[in-house]
């Protein structure tokens, strides 16, 4: 995936309001489908709620 890609998803991010996602959790081994600075992005920028299993989950707008 390049840059492009990932800007792109992480504008999509941006320009969405409440919603939930689930990114592979700290120690899991992230695979090629989710680039880590998408990954570090989300960790950065939303609420850390919980996890599921190997996922954590992260929240945006959701009071």
């Amino acid at each position: 995936m390049g840059q492009e890609e990932r800007n792109g998803i992480i504008e999509d991010l941006e320009n969405d309001e409440n919603f939930m996602i689930l990114i592979i959790g700290e120690g899991q081994k992230p695979n090629w489908q989710l680039p880590r600075e998408v990954i570090n992005y989300i960790r950065e920028n939303y609420e850390y709620i919980g996890y599921i299993d190997v996922f954590s989950v992260y929240e945006k707008g959701i009071e």
